[in-house]
């Protein structure tokens, strides 16, 4: 094995945005989904629901697990609630957290989060048939999405028995409940470098991907003890489906900041030579859950590149004001560009971020 030279530290802080390359729902179109999902209705028969069968099993399922007999009415309420109120909402998040008191508004919004969620997995670009006779069908529009073009850095010049070295010095934060990345990254390393499953499971196990609001469920080739274990895009059975939501988190739900995955993502972050900001909204407090400890003593030296796409200019102006106080990235340092999507910043600073060791 060569010897594997020192890279820059880069986090990689991922958020909406970025799935939406692959065709994931965000913003206004997923809290529609949501909506649509828990508009439940028993208008024609009394006591008997319609609408999407997997939420309505769900709930079933739950309030019979829980306490046989329990009135089910309030968790029909709740459902027909968030449905009406989606399109006032900033987001599901938000709704949830402003109805943090009524646990059956917790319930239905974070089933629905999963129920659409997976179908959404299922309708994307990384759809489980994204290998088409051993190669990875990229001519069906994946090929301009930021997916391969994180490829390419995190791998140039990298033979296979190099690319653990190379991977730990990339660590992916992300924000998203789905898990195009870990999809992406294990059918990559199995065509590109001929590894079988196993092989490219256990190099995606070494690669720190942290998710801090959960995610539907661990994939069966990367089990994880606190996860149900569920195929990317496919369909859930109602205990599987509350499991699911039962993992899902939102952002006032963050676990204990002390947990190791919370400490975890905050040194990193905090020891980077570069950030690299993808599809992220630059929300308060997913800004706190990674720098926690207020306006910055001391500049720092990392460089930071960020995706602001379609926000506006003053909107860019307090962005690149909140990373020069919150985490003291120097001016010159930072690099907050409004027209591009991520695949764009990924190719317009490639040499910038390159992951090729310095000679």
């Amino acid at each position: 094995m060569k010897q594997v030279r020192d890279v820059k530290r880069t986090v990689f802080i991922v958020g909406a945005g970025a799935s939406a390359e692959v065709n994931m729902p965000i913003g206004r179109e997923l809290c529609d989904r949501i909506g649509s999902v828990l508009a439940l209705s028993n208008d024609e028969y009394p006591g008997r629901w319609s609408g999407d069968q997997s939420i309505i099993d769900a709930i079933r399922f739950h309030a019979g697990m829980n306490a046989p007999g329990i009135a089910l009415q309030p968790y029909f309420n709740a459902a027909r609630l968030i449905s009406a109120a989606m399109p006032l909402a900033a987001s599901i998040d938000n709704f949830i957290d402003q109805h943090r008191r009524n646990t059956c508004v917790g319930l239905c919004g974070k089933l629905a989060i999963a129920r659409t969620i997976l179908q959404a997995e299922k309708d994307s670009l990384m759809a489980t048939n994204m290998r088409q006779n051993g190669r990875m069908a990229h001519d069906g529009g994946i090929g301009s999405t930021w997916y391969p073009l994180l490829w390419r850095a995190l791998t140039k010049d990298c033979e296979s028995e190099d690319l653990a070295g190379r991977f730990a010095s990339a660590v992916f934060v992300v924000f998203n409940y789905d898990r195009c990345l870990e999809h992406y990254l294990y059918e990559a390393l199995q065509v590109y470098y001929d590894l079988p499953p196993n092989a490219a499971a256990a190099l995606i196990k070494e690669l720190r991907i942290y998710h801090p609001y959960g995610t539907v469920g661990a994939l069966p080739w990367l089990p994880r003890p606190d996860q149900v274990t569920v195929e990317f895009g496919s369909d859930a059975a109602a205990p599987v489906l509350l499991a699911q939501a039962r993992g899902i988190r939102t952002f006032t739900q963050v676990a204990d900041p002390k947990a190791d995955e919370i400490e975890n993502i905050r040194r990193s972050v905090a020891e980077a030579d570069r950030l690299i900001f993808l599809g992220f909204a630059f929300d308060p407090m997913n800004l706190a859950l990674l720098w926690p400890h207020g306006p910055a003593s001391e500049t720092s030296d990392a460089a930071c590149y960020a995706t602001a796409y379609k926000i506006s200019d003053e909107n860019v102006l307090a962005i690149r004001g909140d990373l020069m106080n919150l985490m003291g990235v120097q001016q010159t340092h930072l690099y907050v560009r409004n027209e591009y999507k991520c695949s764009q910043l990924l190719e317009r600073y490639g040499r910038s971020l390159s992951f090729v060791p310095p000679s």
